[in-house]
């Protein structure tokens, strides 16, 4: 019988492992430790690699001097002798005792310099190379045993060998996709509006910069236990209900798309500052698989916040002049009319005309088109007031 490191279920636990964990390191670590005791001190390297920026990938090795890597790789690699047929079968595994004799093995300086001093027999050598391609990054691996390999220990190493090849590339293929998403967060971070992610479970995921800026006040919402809380009780159940609809798959992206209205909230705030606006927007209805997944994300607005630039875009994009800009963007983050007349000192009859010249250029007939269409556009960081003054056109 096999010794125990070689049996089928340590096989399975190790290819379980290596599919399991987000990289698959610590089991690399655990599987070269373990495979070099359970052969006696052989030597075992595990290496991955690839172009990405910020990781070259982790090179990991055990069964020899602490200077023996180093050594190794300034001084032997060109003198491999199987290192040409390895490079040959690149992706298929390599046994050196189907490819090489003892004899030329022997009268190679790799293995007089290098093999023999550490007390590695001549054809125990297993492992394989995979090259990097658009598929993920390039792997491989060496074991050098300091005596010959059993049929168990050798079959044992070729059925890992293409677990240890996917890993690499889900490893990979991972680091790519976690890479994308820091670059969409810190993009997210310069938006004007907050935004907050939902999971399934209830929790909040990933905010931005803006909405941490909001919820950090605590000012009629905030992060409790990492749950969003609005301090009225009427306003938290709605908020609530939302979440629980957004877990049933409604309000998705493809529903917001065809035109169907989405949950939006109104959150009373008690320092007297104007309501914060919450629309909630799920993802496409793919099932929930497991708690805690994503499952929408909330645009959290606060209309004290206003883009010193918002104007000029306005101005540039509608062809609004100053005052109609100025009145659009006081409606898109909550005003009425009224209150932008009372805040500017115009009378109400001559903001009205302006919102009609607004209407007429934006392409909008109702004052609820209005916000949907700018709302996003307006609310950024900058001055926290509306203006209190519209100078004439």
């Amino acid at each position: 019988m096999p010794a125990p490191f070689f049996q089928v279920d340590n096989l399975l636990s190790i290819i379980e492992r290596l599919h399991a964990e987000r990289d698959g390191v610590q089991t690399l670590v655990d599987l070269a430790n373990g495979l070099s005791s359970a052969l006696g001190g052989a030597y075992v390297a595990i290496a991955r690699w690839h172009e990405h920026p910020l990781e070259r990938g982790p090179q990991i090795s055990t069964g020899h001097d602490s200077h023996f890597d180093e050594v190794y790789l300034a001084h032997y690699p060109d003198r491999i002798p199987w290192r040409a047929k390895v490079h040959e079968l690149a992706g298929r595994f390599f046994d050196a005792r189907e490819h090489f004799d003892e004899a030329t093995v022997r009268s190679t300086s790799f293995y007089a310099e290098f093999m023999e001093p550490q007390g590695f027999a001549p054809l125990a050598v297993i492992g394989s190379h995979h090259d990097p391609n658009e598929d993920g990054p390039g792997s491989g691996w060496a074991v050098y045993g300091r005596r010959d390999f059993q049929p168990e220990e050798t079959r044992f190493c070729r059925r890992l060998d293409p677990h240890l090849a996917q890993a690499a590339r889900n490893a990979g293929d991972r680091l790519v996709v976690q890479h994308r998403l820091d670059q969409v967060r810190e993009l997210l971070d310069g938006i004007p509006a907050g935004i907050v992610t939902l999971e399934s479970n209830g929790a909040v995921g990933w905010i931005n910069l803006v909405a941490r800026r909001i919820l950090a006040a605590e000012d009629g919402l905030s992060l409790r236990d990492g749950r969003l809380v609005a301090e009225d009780e009427g306003a938290d159940a709605a908020l609530r209900a939302a979440h629980r609809q957004l877990i049933e798959g409604e309000h998705t992206v493809r529903s917001l798309m065809a035109g169907q209205q989405t949950p939006a909230l109104s959150i009373e705030r008690p320092s007297g500052r104007r309501p914060l606006g919450l629309v909630f927007v799920g993802r496409q209805e793919t099932p929930v698989m497991e708690d805690g997944e994503p499952i929408g994300v909330i645009a959290l607005y606060d209309p004290e916040i206003q883009s010193a630039e918002t104007l000029p875009q306005l101005r540039q994009l509608y062809g609004l002049t100053e005052a109609e800009a100025k009145l659009a963007s006081a409606i898109a983050v909550g005003a009425t009319p009224q209150e932008f007349a009372e805040k500017t000192g115009r009378s109400l009859e001559t903001v009205r005309t302006q919102l009609k010249g607004a209407f007429r250029k934006l392409g909008v007939s109702r004052q609820s088109e209005m916000v949907r269409m700018l709302a996003p556009l307006v609310l950024a960081s900058g001055s926290d007031e509306a203006p209190d003054s519209v100078e004439p056109d």
